[in-house]
């Protein structure tokens, strides 16, 4: 077993990260979607450069999840469709700044698309 000891540097930079995550998931979460924040910050693993990588597990308006996150007083500076490859479902990315995005499947993913989120590291509200 391997055992990793952080400094205090490291857990403030870790609670400020998932405070982050917290503040983009409840106004998603008041509305019945169910995101999740996965990666460094679900597994604990992070510097000053983590990503901020929320993630709503289904299909859903992204004009919808824009408003809720205005309401929240959330801006989305950008919007970005990615496909890894042609046989996997397209993404929506809702880019908030650099570090911080939601991305969401266009299309129903399938189970091995999904697993992938849970061998990254996931949590949830």
């Amino acid at each position: 077993m391997l055992e990793v000891r952080y400094d205090e540097a490291r857990w403030r930079v870790l609670a400020r990260l998932r405070e982050r995550a917290i503040s983009l998931m409840k106004p998603l979460v008041a509305h019945g979607l169910n995101p999740i924040v996965y990666g460094s910050i679900a597994r604990g693993d992070v510097d000053e450069e983590s990503d901020v990588d929320v993630f709503i597990p289904l299909t859903a308006s992204t004009a919808m999840i824009e408003l809720y996150l205005a309401e929240a007083g959330v801006r989305v500076r950008d919007r970005v469709l990615v496909q890894a490859t042609p046989s996997h479902v397209p993404k929506a990315y809702l880019v908030i700044d650099d570090y911080t995005s939601i991305s969401l499947p266009l299309l129903k993913m399938t189970e091995d698309e999904l697993g992938f989120y849970k061998l990254a590291g996931r949590l949830t509200l």
